[in-house]
């Protein structure tokens, strides 16, 4: 029998209600969360059970930051005097869980502290999407630049179409739900009303339009390579040298969590691992390119 799963999950951290909600599905049905790992949740089996979750934010530890180890064994110390269990905990919040319908007050009851944590994780992920749809509007522009007349384009629409615009309206999607979850709570903090969070309906869709069109993006992009077979090599590499360049830096963020810096030296170390992998990428790169050419 199976005794361990793991599920991604797919809710943003500003989406937690529905998050505590899953777990508790995940109980009833008998699986308990033991670990969190990225956007990987780690279940284990267990005899069914109803119980209650309840999100504990600690405040957020970004990639560059060392460990907030007594901030986080203070928060996890009290909520457990508090009458709550610990189960699992990433970057920016602990899990707890009780007996469904056992008067253990919940951790966190005041939106005026909640609010602004959200907030600052927000804007954190819009800037990063923007900075996404930039380079896809790159993309956009070289693939208009492809137009020639409007007949070529009638007669071959499918080879023709900027379809990176398709990524651009993906993350426009997510975009406008984070931004309308932080404007119209905003105006729930301010007039004393309790926050708005989406239905677990309205994730499904915004998930379904925004992954939905970056899946129709990358088969459009994959068919476009196996088109042109001699670009297959070169495209291979240029794969495994991002695959390389990922894991090196995946490595130098782990390194931050081991040793303790300040966060302005993490940063420049960052910066400067991911010039020098750019700069060894382009030179393989090139040099992949001129000896197929030659």
């Amino acid at each position: 029998m199976k005794t361990l799963k793991k599920k991604r999950f797919t809710q943003e951290a500003y989406e937690y209600k529905q998050i505590e909600g899953k777990l508790e599905q995940m109980a009833a049905k008998g699986w308990m969360l033991v670990e969190i790992k990225n956007n990987t949740w780690y279940f284990e089996k267990i005899e069914p059970k109803q119980l209650q979750f309840n999100i504990s934010f600690h405040g957020e530890e970004g990639i560059f930051d060392y460990p907030q180890g007594d901030e986080k064994k203070s928060l996890r110390e009290l909520c457990e005097e508090s009458g709550w269990i610990f189960a699992a905990e990433n970057m920016i919040y602990q899990v707890f869980y009780s007996e469904k319908n056992s008067e253990i007050q919940p951790i966190y009851t005041d939106d005026q502290v909640t609010f602004p944590i959200m907030e600052k994780i927000i804007k954190r992920n819009q800037l990063i999407m923007l900075g996404m749809i930039f380079i896809f509007l790159f993309h956009v522009m070289r693939d208009l630049s492809n137009y020639h007349i409007l007949k070529d384009v009638l007669k071959r629409p499918s080879a023709e179409l900027p379809w990176s615009f398709l990524a651009v309206i993906s993350i426009l999607i997510l975009l406008a739900f984070s931004e309308y979850w932080l404007s119209k709570n905003w105006q729930n903090i301010r007039v004393g009303r309790p926050m708005f969070f989406y239905t677990q309906t309205q994730i499904w869709i915004r998930n379904t339009l925004s992954y939905g069109l970056v899946g129709l993006y990358m088969f459009n992009t994959l068919s476009k390579l196996f088109d042109y077979p001699e670009n297959i090599k070169l495209t291979v590499s240029i794969l495994v040298i991002l695959g390389i360049q990922i894991v090196v830096l995946r490595w130098v963020i782990l390194n931050f969590k081991r040793v303790k810096r300040s966060k302005n030296k993490n940063i420049a170390i960052y910066i400067g691992s991911g010039v020098l992998l750019w700069i060894v990428g382009v030179f393989v790169i090139f040099n992949l390119i001129v000896s197929g050419i030659s």
